[in-house]
């Protein structure tokens, strides 16, 4: 093996070991986990992106439910837009009607529905009725973070594969 190793070779070598079954189970690995979290990672962006240009309003939790698992949490809240009062059920960019949150997060939820302290819904100004409680709008920059390491990944997996093309045809 040489001494004076490219940044491509050692790419390379970490990516696609000598052993062909290790290689190619690497490369499978990567690209699934690279597929899922872009996959996830671009939900939550085309979610934020959905609900940036709407408006906030002020709301109140009405009703909090927990399922079985004690972290997926079902809430109802109303606000108000010009005098009128509206509910949603919505939580989170990916606008479900449930979300997985941690102990510390519920009890902040029920602390606030209890005490009748507002919270920030996220409503769309075209039509009012459609809203979101997105307490989550704020972590952005991990999905990004995510997206930008997974494309990364991606390009040297492309890359190792075209130099290994690469060598294949040169050797014929």
């Amino acid at each position: 093996m040489k001494n004076n190793l490219t940044i491509a070779d050692i790419i390379e070598l970490a990516i696609f070991p000598p052993s062909l079954l290790r290689g190619w189970f690497n490369i499978s690995f990567l690209l699934i986990c690279s597929y899922l979290i872009i996959t996830e990672s671009c939900n939550f962006l085309f979610g934020y992106i959905n609900i940036y240009e709407w408006k906030d309003a002020q709301g109140y939790i009405t009703d909090i439910r927990l399922d079985d698992s004690k972290t997926r949490v079902h809430l109802t809240y109303k606000y108000k837009v010009n005098h009128k009062e509206y509910t949603g059920d919505k939580i989170s960019v990916h606008q479900l009607t449930w979300h997985d949150m941690s102990p510390r997060e519920i009890s902040n939820l029920k602390r606030n529905m209890n005490n009748s302290q507002p919270i920030i819904i996220r409503y769309d100004p075209k039509n009012n009725i459609h809203s979101v409680y997105a307490y989550d709008s704020s972590q952005i920059g991990i999905p990004v973070f995510l997206t930008f390491l997974s494309i990364i990944i991606l390009g040297m997996i492309l890359l190792t594969i075209a130099r290994k093309l690469i060598r294949f045809i040169n050797s014929r």
